[in-house]
C-alpha cells in the first residue's frame, strides 16, 4: 500500500465570502487507520485538524500555518467504516493589522448521526 494514499478527499457543496461547506470523505483504507486501532479504525483528531487546516487553506488561497488551537472539542468519533461522508461547515475570519496577520477558523465537523467537532483555530499567513 502506498504510502502517498490520502486519507480524505473534499468537495465544496456551498461558499459565499469567507464560509464554506464541504462534503469530506476519509478512506477506511488508509494505512493510518491500521495503527489507529486495526479492530475499531477511529480517525485521530490531529488529522481532523489537518483537514480543517487544509480546507482553510483552499477557502483563502493561502498556505495557512497553524498558530494555536484556541478550541477544540471531539464531541464523537469519526469512525470510517461507519461514516459514508461528513459534512464540514467552515468560517474564516481575517485579522491584519501593523502587527499581525492571521485568520481565525471556526469549524464544525459532523455526520448525519451527530457532532464529531467544533473547533477554532488560529493560522499565519
Amino acid at each position: 500500500m502506498s504510502q502517498n494514499q490520502s486519507l480524505f478527499n473534499w468537495k465544496l457543496l456551498a461558499h459565499a465570502e469567507d464560509q464554506a461547506t464541504y462534503e469530506v470523505y476519509f478512506d477506511p483504507s488508509h494505512y493510518i487507520y491500521q495503527a489507529h486501532f486495526p479492530t475499531q479504525p477511529v480517525t485521530p483528531g490531529v488529522c481532523i485538524i489537518q483537514l480543517i487546516t487544509e480546507l482553510a487553506s483552499a477557502l483563502t488561497a493561502q498556505k495557512l500555518q497553524l498558530r494555536c488551537a484556541k478550541n477544540v472539542k471531539f464531541l464523537s468519533l469519526l469512525i470510517p467504516s461507519l461514516a459514508e461522508s461528513v459534512l464540514v461547515e467552515l468560517k474564516m475570519e481575517h485579522e491584519q493589522t501593523a502587527a499581525t496577520n492571521f485568520w481565525h477558523a471556526k469549524a464544525v465537523v459532523k455526520n448525519a448521526q451527530s457532532t464529531i467537532a467544533k473547533l477554532s483555530l488560529v493560522y499565519d499567513c
